[in-house]
This record gives structure tokens, sequence and C-alpha cells, in this order.
């Protein structure tokens, strides 16, 4: 049987999104307005709802069940205010809270209101392919602000690289990459490609590896107000498949030793501590990893367990 069930996107008020959260509310009540915003009489029974609050955090609800009434005191009378209602329990105080959101009144008294019986999923990610993502023509610019806005967020702002715009352009001219990932016009997260070269063969010294073939992680960073959505692995995971896609066969990057969350990812994703050296900016961990080992490693335990 074919699977109908859809994916909606709806803002939600703090207040009411914690209620869900919380399972203090269990309906939620809308109006399809005048100016045709949304119509809710097409939502149906395992439909998805994504709700996102002021701070860009995101839950999930499957729908129950959508009932419609002709008024807000009909539909209060007969589902109760108990698990509808996030601001009060008092009947008359909900009617006028309902009639108070802008077109609501209007909205109603032509096509009623819709009680929208909801079960918590839980909190919702994101992922890299739901934003839009700039790699080519990069304004250094903007890049360096959206660097620096987070930055000066950050405790330990001396953690995250801060290459002058000169020499991201040289980076850019030898072949280098940055990526910047948007939600609408606001900047998500970024990472970066810098072509290594025997430049890396004073860090790594390792022998027997054609430097030339291997991708250096420029600065990684998420804006504070998407952290805790695996955005950061992703993009490491995006990045090994560039490097692939270029013919490269090793990654490489640095980390300061007390980034403990950085070093953890960076770790996830296969590379490996090598060394410890003093740059000009600091004191940092070297990390090393083989593509082709990462990969094969997959395969063997794809096929094994294909077999078993």
């Amino acid at each position: 049987m074919i699977d109908l069930m859809k994916m909606y996107n709806f803002d939600l008020n703090d207040r009411a999104f914690n209620a869900i959260v919380n399972g203090t509310k269990r309906v939620e009540i809308r109006v399809t307005k005048l100016d045709g915003s949304f119509d809710y009489s097409i939502l149906n029974e395992n439909d998805v709802i994504r709700f996102t609050n002021s701070k860009n955090n995101r839950i999930k609800c499957r729908i129950l069940k959508v009932n419609w009434y002709q008024t807000i005191e009909e539909l209060l009378t007969i589902e109760g205010t108990k698990y509808t209602l996030s601001s009060t329990d008092d009947f008359e105080e909900g009617v006028k809270s309902i009639n108070s959101f802008e077109g609501y009144t209007e909205g109603m008294k032509k096509n009623g209101v819709y009680a929208i019986h909801l079960e918590y999923l839980g909190v919702d990610k994101y992922f890299l392919e739901e934003f839009r993502c700039e790699s080519e023509n990069i304004d250094l610019d903007y890049y360096i602000e959206f660097r620096e806005s987070v930055r000066s967020r950050m405790e330990h702002p001396e953690w995250l690289g801060e290459i002058p715009k000169e020499g991201l352009q040289e980076m850019l001219d030898i072949g280098g990459k940055i990526w910047i990932y948007y939600e609408g016009d606001i900047p998500v997260c970024s990472i970066m490609f810098i072509p290594s070269g025997e430049d890396a063969k004073n860090d790594l010294e390792i022998e027997g590896i054609d430097y030339n073939l291997m991708g250096d992680i420029g600065p990684v960073f998420v804006n504070f107000d998407y952290l805790g959505n695996g955005l950061m692995m992703q993009m490491l995971e995006m990045f090994d498949e560039y490097l692939k896609s270029i013919g490269y066969k090793y990654s490489m990057t640095t980390v300061h030793p007390d980034n403990i969350y950085c070093a953890r990812n960076i770790m996830k994703n296969g590379l490996e501590k090598v060394s410890q050296k003093t740059f000009k900016r600091g004191i940092r961990n070297i990390y090393y990893k083989e593509l082709w080992l990462v990969l094969f490693f997959f395969n063997w335990i794809t096929l094994f367990g294909m077999l078993l």
C-alpha cells in the first residue's frame, strides 16, 4: 500500500511549542485565513507537521485526527480547554485568545476552525539537503562576516581559524573551495577545502603518500542557533565525498587539544590523531585518514552483512 503521508511546516509560538513538548497541549487550533496562506482542510490523519519556534528549534508531530467546527466556542465546548490551549484553561479567555490571532475572526466566519489532534514524535533535526548551498563565487567579505559572528559567540574564539581575506583568495586560487549553507537567507554552517600539497609533509611526516592528493579540512563552523543537529558530521561526510570525486586519497585537519566536541566529530569521521605541533595560532593536534581504507572497510562490512 502506498503511504500518502505528507509533511507540513508551520511556525508556532514558544509557549505552545513548549506545551506540546511537555505533553500539556495535544490539540493545535488553526483557522484557514482569507489571505489564502494555507488551507487546513487538506490535512489528513498520519500526515506529519514540523513546528518551528522563534529560536529555530523544531519538533515533529503526527496528526491523529482533524475535527472541524463552525466556531471557536463550539470547538472548546466539545474539545475542552485542557489540551487545546497553552495560555489559559478558562473558556472565555480561550475564545478571546484565539480571536486575537490576526485574520482568525474573519477566517472563522467563512471557513470555520480546525482542532488538529497531535502525537508528539520528538525533536526534529536539520539535514544539509534541506539547505541552499553556495560553493561558487563566494563573497569573501560575507563569509568573514558570518565566521566572525560565530566566533563572537564562542567561549574560545581562538579555536576557529581566522584566515584573512587575502589568504582565503589565495586558497581559492590554488583550487580550494568554500561551502556555505543557508536556510532562506540565514547562513547556517560552512566548511572549507584546502589543497594540502607538499607543505603538509612537515606536519604529518608520513612517508609513502602523495601529499598532492590530500585535502585539508579548513575552518568548520555552525550558526549557534542550529547547533545540536549533527551538521558538522554531515559536512564532514559531504567533504569526504567531494575529495573522492576529485580523486583525492587522504584528508587531514588540525584541532585545538581542548576542543573536545570538534575532536570527537573528527574521530567519528574516521580521522586519527598522528601528532601535535605548535603553529602561529597555538598548539594543535593533527588528524589524518586514508579515504580508500575507510571506503574499503565500509564495503567489506556491507558485503559481510549480505553473506550472513
